[in-house]
């Protein structure tokens, strides 16, 4: 399998065992650190749905876009720069919830005192910034 493959593969294991309320994702992740995201193609138009590491910042829901450091954005991103309208998915304590948000990209004037806050929960972003001269995207996620 190639590598590309292979990441498809364990996507679509981490989804069913996110959503099978299974608490250990892919012997990595808790149940809890993740969230499901849901994005419509740019280009495809059809629905996809990412596993994505979740963050609360200020208050507000958030994901960001490391692609765990490698030089191009997540696919998800470009999506939901094109339709900023997604669902997500996620466990609070033992109760499963889905709903629709609107994805809001963090402004310049924002970006290193949440970037701050990223780091301080979930410090392997440090990391992921010095592997890459982009800019990794903070994007909240605000009820509909």
């Amino acid at each position: 399998m190639t590598g590309l493959a292979a990441e498809v593969a364990n996507n679509q294991q981490v989804i069913a065992d996110f959503r099978a309320g299974r608490e250990n994702l892919s012997g990595v992740f808790p149940r809890s650190a993740l969230l499901l995201l849901t994005t419509t193609g740019a280009r495809s138009g059809e629905q996809r749905t990412w596993p994505v590491v979740k963050f609360v910042l200020g208050g507000r829901l958030a994901v960001v876009g490391s692609a765990a450091g490698r030089e191009q954005h997540p696919a998800w991103y470009h999506n939901l720069v094109a339709q900023p309208r997604v669902g997500v998915e996620q466990w609070d304590g033992d109760t499963y919830e889905t709903f629709t948000a609107h994805a809001e990209i963090a402004g310049d004037e924002d970006y290193e005192p949440l970037w701050a806050q990223v780091v301080a929960q979930n410090p392997a972003f440090s990391g992921y910034r010095t592997m890459t001269a982009r800019r990794m995207p903070i994007v909240h996620l605000d009820r509909d």
